[in-house]
């Protein structure tokens, strides 16, 4: 589940985050969870009140740990196939004074390091350029 470019510090409240050191912890005990092959089941659930969802809802449950709602999501039988990967980005607010966690897994991290560094490397020459461009006394007045 990727909802990182969702993220917004705007949406968060002093009362709805993390420090850096709490987001490491977790994410040291979530990736020992994910390596523990803990069991994943799934319920497939539609109509009735659910029609408005646009298709059918899927409630994964990891034994032991949490159990939560996607739609038309692809879901696995074991934690394992995550990968012991995972990032997590930022806090979002959640209902009923719950902390709503953004994050990255497995493949996901990969393909959002990538981005950010093509991101990084066309900054770096748009910013070389207009550096080179201020030099020359391009657009001075």
């Amino acid at each position: 589940m990727f909802q990182g470019d969702r993220a917004s510090a705007q949406h968060r409240r002093a009362g709805h985050s993390m420090k850096p050191a709490q987001m490491e912890a977790l994410e040291a005990a979530v990736s020992e969870k994910i390596c523990a092959h803990v069991p994943v089941t799934v319920q497939v659930r539609s109509g009735g009140l659910l029609d408005n969802a646009g298709g059918p809802i899927r409630i994964i449950d990891i034994k032991g740990v949490d159990a939560n709602v996607l739609w038309d999501q692809p879901h696995l039988q074991v934690t394992l196939k995550l990968n012991t990967v995972i990032k997590l980005l930022a806090t979002d607010e959640g209902k009923k004074n719950k902390i709503i966690l953004l994050f990255l897994v497995g493949n996901q991290v990969l393909k959002y390091a990538e981005k950010s560094y093509s991101r990084e490397r066309s900054l770096v020459s748009l910013l070389n350029v207009l550096e080179m461009l201020q030099g020359k006394g391009v657009g001075k007045n």
